[in-house]
């Protein structure tokens, strides 16, 4: 599922009217955005810092994950080639 990026611009505009009166437009702006309604993330203070940048996709384990351990499942199943011969090869 893909997930529009977000601007920390925006983001840190909606989180300023966490300290408002009104919590309702604390949450409709958070909405409009598309975060969650979180007063006082730890980020917020670190001016460097893009917390929208610093996650990452970790691609070499999802190739782990995903395709190698079916993969190697599926080559050492007994009716494909079995572990034995998988073995014997690599």
């Amino acid at each position: 599922m893909a997930f529009p990026l977000q601007n920390l611009d925006e983001a840190l505009k909606v989180y300023q009217l966490a300290d408002s009166a009104d919590t309702c437009v604390f949450h409709v702006g958070c909405h409009a955005v598309g975060i969650k309604p979180i007063y006082h993330p730890f980020w917020e203070l670190l001016p460097l810092s893009d917390i929208y940048v610093s996650i990452t996709l970790d691609i070499l384990h999802q190739m782990l994950q995903g395709v190698m351990k079916h993969l190697i499942s599926w080559l050492t199943h007994p009716n494909i080639f079995g572990s034995a011969e998988i073995n014997a090869c690599c």
